[in-house]
């Protein structure tokens, strides 16, 4: 669905600007479509115009998967969460799966477009992959972002 709005017009030329509105409750991810516009100019009676975009959500946060490297027991790493929004919001609590992940909501923040979270993981006894997600709650229509940490614990 769009709008089309005439701009100028000069001799046999006219301009015009194209608007295209994606529905409130299209999936996050990008668009590419073709419009076809339909004309009175009987040598372009049918014109497809394409339309390429990215339908982005309210809130976001980067990077969606936190690769937190290789450690040795006891070993820790800190590394940072960008969440991104629309608009200002407040981030009301952060929690993991396990305590190896320490993340916490900054006490008396302001609401603003995008928050830096430092995330601190603490490699314990246990050797292997791990796997933990982090949950972010903010209060723009009580959003939860999951951001799944990994790291490998003993070299393997």
């Amino acid at each position: 669905m769009g709008t089309v709005t005439e701009t100028s017009r000069e001799g046999n030329r006219v301009v015009y600007d194209l608007k295209a509105v994606v529905n409130k409750d299209a999936p996050v991810g990008y668009v590419t479509e073709y419009l076809w516009l339909v004309t009175n100019d009987p040598r372009a009676r049918d014109i497809f115009v394409h339309v390429d975009g990215q339908v982005m959500a309210a809130i976001s946060v980067s990077p969606s998967s936190l690769l937190l490297g290789v450690l040795q027991p006891g070993q820790s790493v800190t590394k940072q969460l960008v969440v991104r929004g629309q608009k200002p919001f407040r981030i009301t609590s952060i929690r993991a799966d396990c305590g190896c992940l320490l993340a916490s909501a900054p006490k008396n923040q302001e609401s603003k477009s995008l928050h830096l979270i430092p995330v601190t993981f603490t490699a314990g006894k246990k050797t292997g992959k791990i796997s933990q997600t982090i949950y972010i709650e903010t209060d723009a229509d009580q959003t939860v972002l999951k951001v799944v940490a990994h790291a490998v614990v003993g070299g393997q």
